[in-house]
Protein backbone atom coordinates (compact mmCIF):
# COMPACT_ATOMS: atom_id res chain seq x y z
CA UNK A 1 0.00 0.00 0.00
CA UNK A 2 2.86 2.63 0.86
CA UNK A 3 4.58 1.48 -2.60
CA UNK A 4 1.69 2.44 -4.19
CA UNK A 5 -0.04 6.08 -2.46
CA UNK A 6 4.44 6.86 -2.54
CA UNK A 7 5.25 5.39 -5.52
CA UNK A 8 6.65 8.54 -7.65
CA UNK A 9 8.66 9.55 -4.25
CA UNK A 10 9.95 5.66 -4.06
CA UNK A 11 11.19 5.68 -7.61
CA UNK A 12 13.50 8.81 -6.71
CA UNK A 13 15.09 7.64 -4.10
CA UNK A 14 16.63 4.39 -2.41
CA UNK A 15 14.20 2.39 0.21
CA UNK A 16 16.05 1.31 3.10
CA UNK A 17 13.72 -1.54 4.66
CA UNK A 18 13.88 -2.69 8.06
CA UNK A 19 13.06 -6.01 9.04
CA UNK A 20 13.33 -9.08 11.19
CA UNK A 21 12.34 -11.73 8.68
CA UNK A 22 13.95 -12.59 5.69
CA UNK A 23 11.44 -11.29 3.24
CA UNK A 24 14.53 -10.59 0.73
CA UNK A 25 15.13 -13.98 -0.16
CA UNK A 26 11.59 -15.36 -0.24
CA UNK A 27 11.16 -12.09 -2.89
CA UNK A 28 13.94 -13.40 -4.79
CA UNK A 29 13.25 -16.67 -4.67
CA UNK A 30 13.22 -18.91 -8.23
CA UNK A 31 10.16 -21.09 -6.55
CA UNK A 32 7.12 -18.55 -6.11
CA UNK A 33 3.80 -18.94 -7.12
CA UNK A 34 0.30 -16.64 -6.40
CA UNK A 35 0.26 -13.68 -4.13
CA UNK A 36 3.91 -13.74 -3.37
CA UNK A 37 4.88 -13.97 -7.15
CA UNK A 38 2.78 -10.62 -7.73
CA UNK A 39 4.33 -8.84 -5.19
CA UNK A 40 8.11 -9.52 -6.33
CA UNK A 41 6.75 -7.99 -9.73
CA UNK A 42 5.57 -5.08 -8.57
CA UNK A 43 8.35 -4.07 -5.91
CA UNK A 44 11.39 -5.06 -8.64
CA UNK A 45 10.79 -1.22 -10.14
CA UNK A 46 11.97 -0.14 -6.91
CA UNK A 47 15.77 0.09 -5.07
CA UNK A 48 15.18 -1.45 -2.12
CA UNK A 49 17.76 -2.32 0.81
CA UNK A 50 16.84 -4.75 3.07
CA UNK A 51 18.80 -4.40 6.07
CA UNK A 52 17.92 -6.23 9.56
CA UNK A 53 16.73 -4.94 12.78
CA UNK A 54 19.43 -4.61 15.26
CA UNK A 55 20.52 -1.62 17.56
CA UNK A 56 18.93 0.95 15.35
CA UNK A 57 15.78 1.46 17.05
CA UNK A 58 17.27 3.58 19.93
CA UNK A 59 19.44 5.21 17.10
CA UNK A 60 16.42 5.89 15.37
CA UNK A 61 14.38 7.49 18.38
CA UNK A 62 17.83 9.37 18.65
CA UNK A 63 17.75 10.93 14.89
CA UNK A 64 13.86 11.57 15.39
CA UNK A 65 14.61 14.03 18.08
CA UNK A 66 17.38 15.67 16.96
CA UNK A 67 15.09 16.31 14.35
CA UNK A 68 12.17 17.30 15.96
CA UNK A 69 13.11 18.34 19.29
CA UNK A 70 10.54 19.22 21.92
CA UNK A 71 9.05 22.69 22.10
CA UNK A 72 9.71 23.35 26.09
CA UNK A 73 13.54 23.10 26.28
CA UNK A 74 15.30 23.80 29.39
CA UNK A 75 16.76 27.47 29.34
CA UNK A 76 19.12 28.96 31.03
CA UNK A 77 17.87 31.38 33.75
CA UNK A 78 19.39 34.36 33.92
CA UNK A 79 18.81 36.48 37.03
CA UNK A 80 16.74 39.06 37.40
CA UNK A 81 17.75 42.99 36.74
CA UNK A 82 16.77 46.09 39.03
CA UNK A 83 16.13 49.11 37.04
CA UNK A 84 17.90 52.54 38.76
CA UNK A 85 16.71 55.64 37.47
CA UNK A 86 18.70 58.49 39.21
CA UNK A 87 18.81 62.81 38.65
CA UNK A 88 20.16 65.62 40.35
CA UNK A 89 19.03 68.83 40.72
CA UNK A 90 20.90 72.21 41.73
CA UNK A 91 18.74 75.50 41.71
CA UNK A 92 18.89 78.35 44.01
CA UNK A 93 16.45 77.21 46.35
CA UNK A 94 18.44 74.40 46.75
CA UNK A 95 20.07 71.24 45.98
CA UNK A 96 18.48 67.23 46.00
CA UNK A 97 18.71 63.85 44.12
CA UNK A 98 15.89 61.82 43.37
CA UNK A 99 16.84 57.89 43.35
CA UNK A 100 13.85 55.59 41.78
CA UNK A 101 14.86 51.53 42.19
CA UNK A 102 12.37 49.05 40.35
CA UNK A 103 12.70 45.37 40.96
CA UNK A 104 12.56 43.00 38.24
CA UNK A 105 9.15 41.73 39.79
CA UNK A 106 7.95 45.15 39.56
CA UNK A 107 8.41 46.71 43.60
CA UNK A 108 9.20 50.61 43.47
CA UNK A 109 11.51 51.96 45.76
CA UNK A 110 11.55 56.17 45.43
CA UNK A 111 13.90 58.21 47.85
CA UNK A 112 14.52 62.12 47.83
CA UNK A 113 17.71 63.14 49.66
CA UNK A 114 18.77 67.09 49.89
CA UNK A 115 21.97 67.93 49.65
CA UNK A 116 23.68 70.02 52.71
CA UNK A 117 26.47 71.58 50.31
CA UNK A 118 26.84 73.65 47.41
CA UNK A 119 26.98 71.74 44.18
CA UNK A 120 26.80 71.86 40.66
CA UNK A 121 23.97 70.37 38.08
CA UNK A 122 27.02 67.77 36.93
CA UNK A 123 28.29 67.39 40.77
CA UNK A 124 24.03 66.70 41.91
CA UNK A 125 24.28 64.18 39.03
CA UNK A 126 27.17 62.46 40.20
CA UNK A 127 25.86 62.43 44.01
CA UNK A 128 22.82 61.12 42.80
CA UNK A 129 24.08 57.78 41.20
CA UNK A 130 26.44 57.56 43.96
CA UNK A 131 23.31 57.38 46.33
CA UNK A 132 21.45 55.00 44.30
CA UNK A 133 24.40 52.22 43.93
CA UNK A 134 24.91 52.58 47.66
CA UNK A 135 21.57 52.34 48.19
CA UNK A 136 21.75 48.98 45.77
CA UNK A 137 24.10 47.45 48.04
CA UNK A 138 22.55 48.16 51.01
CA UNK A 139 19.83 45.89 49.18
CA UNK A 140 22.14 43.38 48.41
CA UNK A 141 21.69 43.70 44.52
CA UNK A 142 23.53 42.23 42.25
CA UNK A 143 22.93 43.09 38.64
CA UNK A 144 21.71 46.82 37.94
CA UNK A 145 21.09 48.46 34.84
CA UNK A 146 21.32 51.97 35.64
CA UNK A 147 19.51 55.16 34.03
CA UNK A 148 20.66 58.94 34.27
CA UNK A 149 19.89 61.89 31.95
CA UNK A 150 23.44 63.62 32.04
CA UNK A 151 25.73 62.80 28.79
CA UNK A 152 28.79 64.01 30.81
CA UNK A 153 28.26 61.70 33.64
CA UNK A 154 27.46 58.76 30.99
CA UNK A 155 29.88 59.21 28.74
CA UNK A 156 33.07 60.15 32.08
CA UNK A 157 32.22 56.56 32.92
CA UNK A 158 32.21 55.25 29.78
CA UNK A 159 35.44 56.57 29.03
CA UNK A 160 34.04 58.56 25.81
CA UNK A 161 34.82 62.08 27.42
CA UNK A 162 38.06 63.13 29.44
CA UNK A 163 37.81 64.40 33.04
CA UNK A 164 39.29 68.28 32.51
CA UNK A 165 38.75 68.58 36.32
CA UNK A 166 40.19 67.31 39.67
CA UNK A 167 36.20 67.26 41.19
CA UNK A 168 34.94 64.79 38.27
CA UNK A 169 38.08 62.99 37.88
CA UNK A 170 37.00 62.04 41.48
CA UNK A 171 33.36 61.33 41.31
CA UNK A 172 34.35 59.27 38.50
CA UNK A 173 36.84 57.28 40.71
CA UNK A 174 34.16 56.86 43.05
CA UNK A 175 31.63 55.52 40.47
CA UNK A 176 33.96 53.25 39.00
CA UNK A 177 35.09 51.58 42.38
CA UNK A 178 31.30 51.18 43.49
CA UNK A 179 30.37 49.48 39.88
CA UNK A 180 32.82 46.90 40.84
CA UNK A 181 30.73 45.71 43.96
CA UNK A 182 28.12 44.37 41.23
CA UNK A 183 28.50 41.32 39.32
CA UNK A 184 26.84 43.22 36.47
CA UNK A 185 26.43 46.91 36.49
CA UNK A 186 25.63 49.48 33.40
CA UNK A 187 24.99 52.61 33.06
CA UNK A 188 23.07 54.45 30.49
CA UNK A 189 21.44 57.75 28.99
CA UNK A 190 18.40 58.28 28.66
CA UNK A 191 16.43 61.30 27.62
CA UNK A 192 14.58 63.58 30.09
CA UNK A 193 11.35 62.93 29.44
CA UNK A 194 12.05 59.25 30.22
CA UNK A 195 13.22 60.06 33.49
CA UNK A 196 10.52 62.04 34.79
CA UNK A 197 10.31 60.14 37.93
CA UNK A 198 13.44 60.95 39.19
CA UNK A 199 13.43 64.25 38.26
CA UNK A 200 10.35 64.86 40.00
CA UNK A 201 12.05 63.54 43.15
CA UNK A 202 15.02 65.63 42.79
CA UNK A 203 12.91 68.57 42.54
CA UNK A 204 11.09 68.10 45.06
CA UNK A 205 14.24 67.49 47.32
CA UNK A 206 15.87 70.65 46.13
CA UNK A 207 12.71 72.72 46.51
CA UNK A 208 11.91 71.80 49.85
CA UNK A 209 12.77 73.53 52.71
CA UNK A 210 15.34 72.25 54.87
CA UNK A 211 13.76 71.06 58.38
CA UNK A 212 14.88 72.70 61.62
CA UNK A 213 16.41 69.40 62.85
CA UNK A 214 18.76 67.89 60.52
CA UNK A 215 18.38 64.05 61.34
CA UNK A 216 14.30 64.48 60.85
CA UNK A 217 13.03 62.46 58.17
CA UNK A 218 10.17 63.76 55.99
CA UNK A 219 7.12 61.45 55.51
CA UNK A 220 4.81 62.54 52.41
CA UNK A 221 1.78 60.79 51.86
CA UNK A 222 0.05 60.88 47.94
CA UNK A 223 -3.57 60.10 48.24
CA UNK A 224 -6.20 60.00 45.47
CA UNK A 225 -9.50 62.63 45.21
CA UNK A 226 -11.46 60.70 43.26
CA UNK A 227 -14.41 63.35 42.59
CA UNK A 228 -14.27 67.39 42.92
CA UNK A 229 -15.05 69.50 45.65
CA UNK A 230 -17.85 71.32 43.99
CA UNK A 231 -20.97 69.80 41.80
CA UNK A 232 -19.99 69.82 37.78
CA UNK A 233 -21.56 72.11 35.33
CA UNK A 234 -25.04 71.48 34.20
CA UNK A 235 -24.63 68.79 30.86
CA UNK A 236 -25.89 69.42 27.38
CA UNK A 237 -30.18 68.90 27.64
CA UNK A 238 -30.31 66.36 25.00
CA UNK A 239 -33.47 64.58 24.87
CA UNK A 240 -33.60 60.70 23.62
CA UNK A 241 -34.62 60.10 20.13
CA UNK A 242 -37.73 58.20 21.53
CA UNK A 243 -38.86 60.61 24.00
CA UNK A 244 -38.50 63.16 20.74
CA UNK A 245 -40.55 61.00 18.41
CA UNK A 246 -43.12 60.55 21.17
CA UNK A 247 -43.39 64.39 21.60
CA UNK A 248 -43.82 64.52 17.44
CA UNK A 249 -46.43 62.50 17.55
CA UNK A 250 -48.42 64.30 19.83
CA UNK A 251 -47.69 67.34 18.21
CA UNK A 252 -49.02 65.78 14.84
CA UNK A 253 -51.82 64.15 16.06
CA UNK A 254 -52.95 67.70 17.43
CA UNK A 255 -52.29 69.97 14.55
CA UNK A 256 -54.42 69.38 11.41
CA UNK A 257 -50.91 69.28 9.09
CA UNK A 258 -49.49 65.26 9.23
CA UNK A 259 -45.71 64.62 9.55
CA UNK A 260 -45.64 63.45 6.18
CA UNK A 261 -47.09 66.88 4.44
CA UNK A 262 -44.46 68.42 6.52
CA UNK A 263 -41.73 66.86 5.00
CA UNK A 264 -43.41 67.26 1.35
CA UNK A 265 -43.52 71.17 2.44
CA UNK A 266 -39.95 71.20 3.51
CA UNK A 267 -38.69 69.76 0.58
CA UNK A 268 -40.15 71.59 -1.79
CA UNK A 269 -39.40 74.38 0.02
CA UNK A 270 -35.48 73.61 -0.25
CA UNK A 271 -35.96 72.60 -3.12
CA UNK A 272 -37.12 76.17 -4.45
CA UNK A 273 -36.58 78.37 -1.84
CA UNK A 274 -38.37 81.58 -3.07
CA UNK A 275 -41.52 79.67 -2.92
CA UNK A 276 -43.96 81.20 -0.54
CA UNK A 277 -44.97 78.93 2.56
CA UNK A 278 -47.87 76.65 1.91
CA UNK A 279 -48.63 76.84 5.45
CA UNK A 280 -48.84 78.48 8.39
CA UNK A 281 -47.88 77.55 12.12
CA UNK A 282 -50.45 76.83 14.28
CA UNK A 283 -50.11 77.42 18.68
CA UNK A 284 -51.51 75.76 21.21
CA UNK A 285 -51.93 77.42 24.65
CA UNK A 286 -50.68 73.74 25.75
CA UNK A 287 -47.27 74.28 24.27
CA UNK A 288 -46.45 78.07 25.89
CA UNK A 289 -43.93 77.64 28.53
CA UNK A 290 -45.09 76.23 31.79
CA UNK A 291 -44.44 79.53 34.30
CA UNK A 292 -44.48 77.65 37.49
CA UNK A 293 -41.99 75.38 36.45
CA UNK A 294 -37.92 76.92 37.25
CA UNK A 295 -36.15 74.37 35.13
CA UNK A 296 -38.58 75.75 32.05
CA UNK A 297 -37.31 79.12 33.00
CA UNK A 298 -33.63 78.66 33.30
CA UNK A 299 -33.87 76.62 29.90
CA UNK A 300 -35.80 79.14 27.71
CA UNK A 301 -33.40 81.93 28.71
CA UNK A 302 -31.07 82.46 26.11
CA UNK A 303 -27.47 80.88 26.53
CA UNK A 304 -25.96 81.79 23.52
CA UNK A 305 -22.78 83.80 23.94
CA UNK A 306 -22.01 85.58 20.14
CA UNK A 307 -18.64 86.27 19.44
CA UNK A 308 -18.15 90.12 19.39
CA UNK A 309 -15.82 91.13 16.43
CA UNK A 310 -15.64 94.41 14.66
CA UNK A 311 -17.44 92.08 11.37
CA UNK A 312 -19.34 89.12 10.68
CA UNK A 313 -19.09 86.25 13.72
CA UNK A 314 -16.78 83.44 12.20
CA UNK A 315 -19.64 80.96 12.61
CA UNK A 316 -23.35 81.12 12.01
CA UNK A 317 -23.95 79.93 15.22
CA UNK A 318 -23.51 83.09 16.96
CA UNK A 319 -26.01 84.61 15.53
CA UNK A 320 -28.76 85.10 17.26
CA UNK A 321 -31.42 83.06 15.17
CA UNK A 322 -34.35 81.74 17.34
CA UNK A 323 -36.15 84.91 18.38
CA UNK A 324 -37.80 85.60 15.51
CA UNK A 325 -39.02 82.39 14.93
CA UNK A 326 -40.22 82.01 18.21
CA UNK A 327 -41.62 85.62 18.69
CA UNK A 328 -43.72 84.28 15.16
CA UNK A 329 -44.88 81.33 16.43
CA UNK A 330 -46.02 82.70 19.97
CA UNK A 331 -47.75 86.02 18.89
CA UNK A 332 -47.00 85.97 15.22
CA UNK A 333 -44.15 88.84 15.64
CA UNK A 334 -42.78 89.94 12.28
CA UNK A 335 -40.22 92.72 10.95
CA UNK A 336 -41.48 95.89 9.33
CA UNK A 337 -39.62 94.78 6.25
CA UNK A 338 -41.82 93.08 3.34
CA UNK A 339 -38.92 90.64 2.10
CA UNK A 340 -37.51 90.12 5.99
CA UNK A 341 -41.14 89.14 7.20
CA UNK A 342 -41.83 86.78 3.98
CA UNK A 343 -38.20 84.66 5.21
CA UNK A 344 -39.25 84.74 8.82
CA UNK A 345 -42.76 83.02 7.67
CA UNK A 346 -41.36 80.48 5.32
CA UNK A 347 -38.50 79.76 8.18
CA UNK A 348 -41.07 79.53 10.69
CA UNK A 349 -43.26 76.39 8.52
CA UNK A 350 -40.42 74.18 9.40
CA UNK A 351 -40.56 74.96 13.19
CA UNK A 352 -42.89 74.10 16.02
CA UNK A 353 -42.69 75.43 19.66
CA UNK A 354 -42.95 72.46 22.59
CA UNK A 355 -42.44 73.28 26.29
CA UNK A 356 -41.03 76.27 25.23
CA UNK A 357 -38.33 75.02 23.25
CA UNK A 358 -38.05 75.36 18.94
CA UNK A 359 -37.65 71.73 17.12
CA UNK A 360 -37.29 71.28 13.52
CA UNK A 361 -39.62 69.00 11.96
CA UNK A 362 -37.35 66.25 9.90
CA UNK A 363 -37.86 64.57 6.61
CA UNK A 364 -37.98 61.15 8.21
CA UNK A 365 -36.91 61.25 11.71
CA UNK A 366 -37.86 62.90 15.20
CA UNK A 367 -37.70 66.22 16.06
CA UNK A 368 -34.62 68.21 15.58
CA UNK A 369 -33.98 70.02 19.02
CA UNK A 370 -32.85 73.53 17.56
CA UNK A 371 -29.12 75.14 19.56
CA UNK A 372 -27.22 78.64 18.99
CA UNK A 373 -24.14 80.11 20.68
CA UNK A 374 -21.98 78.42 23.07
CA UNK A 375 -24.13 75.49 23.00
CA UNK A 376 -24.10 75.01 19.36
CA UNK A 377 -20.25 75.13 19.56
CA UNK A 378 -20.09 72.50 22.67
CA UNK A 379 -22.88 70.16 20.70
CA UNK A 380 -20.08 70.22 17.37
CA UNK A 381 -17.10 69.41 19.83
CA UNK A 382 -18.24 66.80 21.77
CA UNK A 383 -19.20 65.26 18.04
CA UNK A 384 -16.01 66.19 16.61
CA UNK A 385 -13.71 64.93 19.38
CA UNK A 386 -15.57 64.28 22.22
CA UNK A 387 -15.28 60.64 24.15
CA UNK A 388 -17.16 59.02 21.02
CA UNK A 389 -16.12 61.79 18.33
CA UNK A 390 -13.38 60.19 15.41
CA UNK A 391 -12.90 63.18 13.89
CA UNK A 392 -15.12 63.77 10.88
CA UNK A 393 -15.08 65.92 8.13
CA UNK A 394 -17.48 69.06 7.57
CA UNK A 395 -20.45 67.57 6.02
CA UNK A 396 -20.04 63.93 7.87
CA UNK A 397 -19.93 66.04 10.84
CA UNK A 398 -23.20 67.94 9.96
CA UNK A 399 -25.13 64.53 9.19
CA UNK A 400 -24.10 63.08 12.79
CA UNK A 401 -25.06 66.41 14.75
CA UNK A 402 -28.30 66.19 12.91
CA UNK A 403 -28.55 62.37 13.69
CA UNK A 404 -27.78 62.89 17.46
CA UNK A 405 -31.26 65.72 17.56
CA UNK A 406 -29.27 69.00 17.08
CA UNK A 407 -29.93 71.54 14.17
CA UNK A 408 -28.99 75.18 13.45
CA UNK A 409 -29.39 76.60 10.07
CA UNK A 410 -25.51 77.20 9.34
CA UNK A 411 -24.70 73.36 10.36
CA UNK A 412 -22.98 72.34 7.17
CA UNK A 413 -21.15 75.80 6.93
CA UNK A 414 -19.74 76.12 10.79
CA UNK A 415 -19.34 72.17 10.49
CA UNK A 416 -16.92 72.65 7.41
CA UNK A 417 -14.99 75.50 9.01
CA UNK A 418 -14.50 73.57 12.53
CA UNK A 419 -13.12 70.78 11.00
CA UNK A 420 -10.76 72.38 8.41
CA UNK A 421 -8.93 74.56 11.90
CA UNK A 422 -8.79 71.67 13.88
CA UNK A 423 -5.42 71.18 14.38
CA UNK A 424 -4.84 67.04 14.54
CA UNK A 425 -7.55 66.85 11.31
CA UNK A 426 -4.95 68.99 9.73
CA UNK A 427 -1.99 67.28 10.24
CA UNK A 428 -3.45 64.13 9.20
CA UNK A 429 -5.79 65.52 6.54
CA UNK A 430 -5.08 64.21 3.07
CA UNK A 431 -2.17 65.71 1.33
CA UNK A 432 -2.56 67.36 -1.54
CA UNK A 433 0.19 66.84 -4.37
CA UNK A 434 -0.49 69.00 -6.99
CA UNK A 435 2.11 71.62 -7.50
CA UNK A 436 1.43 75.36 -6.30
CA UNK A 437 2.48 76.74 -9.75
CA UNK A 438 3.67 75.21 -13.28
CA UNK A 439 6.87 73.04 -13.09
CA UNK A 440 9.62 74.07 -15.96
CA UNK A 441 12.15 72.01 -16.96
CA UNK A 442 16.08 71.63 -15.35
CA UNK A 443 19.06 71.33 -18.05
CA UNK A 444 20.73 69.21 -15.26
CA UNK A 445 18.64 66.48 -13.58
CA UNK A 446 21.31 65.36 -10.60
CA UNK A 447 24.34 67.63 -9.42
CA UNK A 448 28.17 68.14 -10.98
CA UNK A 449 26.68 66.61 -13.86
CA UNK A 450 26.60 69.95 -16.50
CA UNK A 451 29.06 73.05 -15.69
CA UNK A 452 29.89 76.08 -16.87
CA UNK A 453 33.43 77.92 -16.99
CA UNK A 454 34.70 81.03 -18.00
CA UNK A 455 37.60 83.46 -17.14
CA UNK A 456 37.05 86.26 -15.35
CA UNK A 457 39.76 88.75 -15.49
CA UNK A 458 41.98 90.85 -15.93
CA UNK A 459 41.69 91.87 -12.15
CA UNK A 460 43.56 94.15 -9.68
CA UNK A 461 47.02 92.27 -9.14
CA UNK A 462 46.84 90.81 -5.81
CA UNK A 463 50.36 88.08 -5.88
CA UNK A 464 50.63 88.56 -9.42
CA UNK A 465 47.19 86.55 -10.09
CA UNK A 466 45.47 88.45 -12.45
CA UNK A 467 42.91 85.49 -13.28
CA UNK A 468 40.12 83.77 -12.31
CA UNK A 469 38.98 80.43 -13.32
CA UNK A 470 35.37 79.83 -12.47
CA UNK A 471 33.50 76.40 -12.50
CA UNK A 472 29.91 76.82 -11.94
CA UNK A 473 27.47 74.07 -11.60
CA UNK A 474 24.17 74.14 -13.20
CA UNK A 475 22.16 72.13 -10.55
CA UNK A 476 23.44 73.10 -7.34
CA UNK A 477 25.29 76.58 -7.98
CA UNK A 478 28.66 75.01 -6.55
CA UNK A 479 31.13 77.15 -7.52
CA UNK A 480 34.92 75.77 -7.91
CA UNK A 481 37.51 78.62 -8.53
CA UNK A 482 40.89 79.13 -8.48
CA UNK A 483 43.61 82.17 -9.15
CA UNK A 484 45.96 82.42 -11.77
CA UNK A 485 48.84 84.88 -12.82
CA UNK A 486 47.86 83.76 -16.55
CA UNK A 487 45.88 81.06 -17.95
CA UNK A 488 46.55 78.59 -20.81
CA UNK A 489 45.23 75.41 -22.05
CA UNK A 490 47.81 73.35 -19.24
CA UNK A 491 46.45 75.03 -16.04
CA UNK A 492 42.34 74.61 -17.41
CA UNK A 493 43.31 70.62 -17.95
CA UNK A 494 45.25 70.49 -14.61
CA UNK A 495 42.21 72.46 -12.63
CA UNK A 496 39.28 70.26 -14.42
CA UNK A 497 41.35 67.42 -13.73
CA UNK A 498 42.22 67.96 -9.67
CA UNK A 499 39.20 70.23 -8.70
CA UNK A 500 36.07 68.25 -10.91
CA UNK A 501 37.41 65.17 -11.54
CA UNK A 502 39.12 64.08 -8.97
CA UNK A 503 37.10 65.99 -6.30
CA UNK A 504 33.59 65.56 -7.42
CA UNK A 505 33.33 62.97 -9.78
CA UNK A 506 33.60 62.41 -13.66
CA UNK A 507 30.98 65.51 -15.19
CA UNK A 508 28.83 64.64 -18.42
CA UNK A 509 28.91 67.77 -20.31
CA UNK A 510 31.28 71.18 -19.31
CA UNK A 511 30.04 74.47 -21.15
CA UNK A 512 32.70 77.28 -22.14
CA UNK A 513 33.19 80.28 -24.61
CA UNK A 514 35.05 80.43 -27.59
CA UNK A 515 38.39 81.53 -25.23
CA UNK A 516 41.84 80.10 -27.14
CA UNK A 517 42.22 78.24 -23.85
CA UNK A 518 38.88 76.37 -24.54
CA UNK A 519 39.38 75.55 -28.35
CA UNK A 520 43.00 74.05 -28.76
CA UNK A 521 44.00 70.80 -29.44
CA UNK A 522 44.99 69.90 -26.22
CA UNK A 523 41.75 71.12 -24.64
CA UNK A 524 39.76 68.55 -27.01
CA UNK A 525 41.95 65.90 -26.83
CA UNK A 526 42.08 65.93 -23.13
CA UNK A 527 37.85 66.05 -23.28
CA UNK A 528 37.71 63.10 -25.55
CA UNK A 529 40.11 60.69 -23.68
CA UNK A 530 37.64 61.07 -20.82
CA UNK A 531 34.53 61.35 -22.54
CA UNK A 532 33.46 64.66 -21.84
CA UNK A 533 31.06 66.70 -23.51
CA UNK A 534 32.71 69.80 -24.19
CA UNK A 535 29.73 72.37 -25.67
CA UNK A 536 30.61 76.08 -26.55
CA UNK A 537 28.65 79.09 -27.01
CA UNK A 538 27.61 80.44 -30.42
CA UNK A 539 30.42 82.65 -32.14
CA UNK A 540 28.38 85.38 -32.60
CA UNK A 541 28.29 85.67 -28.87
CA UNK A 542 31.67 84.23 -27.86
CA UNK A 543 30.75 85.30 -24.19
CA UNK A 544 27.31 84.33 -24.10
CA UNK A 545 27.88 81.02 -21.30
CA UNK A 546 24.77 82.62 -19.66
CA UNK A 547 24.92 80.23 -16.02
CA UNK A 548 28.80 81.57 -15.96
CA UNK A 549 28.19 84.83 -16.87
CA UNK A 550 25.18 85.06 -14.36
CA UNK A 551 27.88 83.83 -11.43
CA UNK A 552 30.58 86.09 -12.27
Amino acid sequence: MASRKLRPYFQAHTIVVLITFPVRSVLHSPSQSGRLAKWAIELSEYDLDYRGRTCNKSQVLADFLIELPEDQILKEVRPGIWELHVDGSSSKNGFGVGIRIASPTGEILEQSFRLGFKASNNEAEYEAIIAGMRLAQGLNIEHVQAFCDSQLVTSQFSGEYATKYDRMEAYVKIVKVLALTFKDFTLTRIPRGENVDADTLANLASASAPPKDPTLKRVIPVEFIEFPSIQRGTALAISTRSQIARQAKAIAESLETSPKDMEMIEAAEETEPTHPPMTTPITDAENAPDADNPSLKDHDQDTSVPMETDGEPEYGYDKPWMDQIRAYIVSGELPSNKWAARKVQKQAARYVLLDGNIYRWGFSGPLLTCVEGQEARQVMEEVHSGSCGNHSGGKTLAIKIKRHGHFWPTIVNDCVKFSAKYERCQRHAPKIHQPTEMLSSVSSPYPFMRWAMDIVGPLHASKQKRFLLVLTDYFSKWVEVEAYASIKDAQVESFVWRNIICHLGLPFEIVTDNGSQFISNRFETFFAKWKIRLSKSTPRHPEGNGQAEAMN
